[in-house]
């Protein structure tokens, strides 16, 4: 026989489904019912879950806003947020598997070997980008593949239009970040201009939403209709280097 709670469950579904339906099919229901109770002993406890289950979806199928009803529903069909740029990047840079000391150690071997660049000081680097992704929230990879797109990792590197150090930081644009390492000639010192470089990423991904569209806006063609192929540059250096982290690993 039905417990109590499962008899109230019943008639909650009976009252709310019932009146609903058109009148040829009531015969068929009610004795679909009927069958239902009969197999009342045999569904046990978990009949009055898969009632209230019922219950509930076809609440939420009249008023979908209703609290209780699942996410998907209360979209109305359209699709779920997408991730911020900022999300993505918390994401990648709290990977195990890429942040370990093991994984830092691959990553800088690997540089070093491609860019005949002496172990300790991509070490360095490799330690600065980390750090500095703690301290702000963007992923050490990414920072690392901007360097690497940028200035190949020299840090006295210079272009024509006046980008500076590891992360090709224009300093009279953004000469106000580095106030607080003692002016734009910190741009080419390492860790501060990797810090401005976080920075202005950050800014970036705040605004355009995406990590394409802050890529973009980094290498700056955030009017125009193309990057040239920036950014999917950066990302598949950054495929490279998590690669690598990941052999630490294997």
């Amino acid at each position: 026989m039905l417990k109590q709670d499962q008899r109230r469950a019943f008639k909650k579904f009976l009252i709310s489904a019932v009146p609903s339906w058109p009148a040829w099919r009531d015969a068929a229901q009610l004795s679909a019912v009927v069958i239902m109770l009969g197999l009342g002993v045999a569904f046990g406890p978990d009949l009055t879950a898969q009632l209230a289950a019922m219950n509930t979806r076809q609440a939420c199928a009249a008023n979908p806003e209703q609290a209780g009803c699942p996410v998907a529903n209360n979209t109305q069909g359209r699709p779920a947020p997408r991730a911020t740029g900022e999300q993505l990047l918390a994401r990648w840079g709290s990977a195990p598997a890429l942040t370990s000391l093991s994984a830092q150690r691959n990553i800088a071997s690997f540089i070093s070997t491609r860019y005949r660049i002496g172990r300790d000081e991509v070490s360095q680097l490799v330690g600065f980008a980390f750090r500095t992704g703690r301290e702000t929230g963007i992923d050490p990879l990414l920072l690392i593949a901007v360097m690497s797109v940028e200035s190949s990792f020299d840090p006295q590197a210079r272009s024509s239009q006046g980008a500076q150090g590891l992360m090709q930081v224009h300093t009279k644009v953004h000469v106000d970040k580095f106030e607080p390492f003692g002016g734009p000639e910190a741009a080419f010192e390492p860790l501060p201009n990797i810090r401005v470089g976080a920075e202005i990423l950050k800014e970036y991904l705040r605004r355009e939403g995406t990590i394409e569209g802050a890529l973009k806006s980094y290498v700056g063609a955030a009017n125009l209709a193309s990057d040239g192929g920036y950014g999917a540059k950066v990302l598949k250096e950054r495929e490279r280097l998590a690669e690598a982290a990941r052999r630490a690993t294997a």
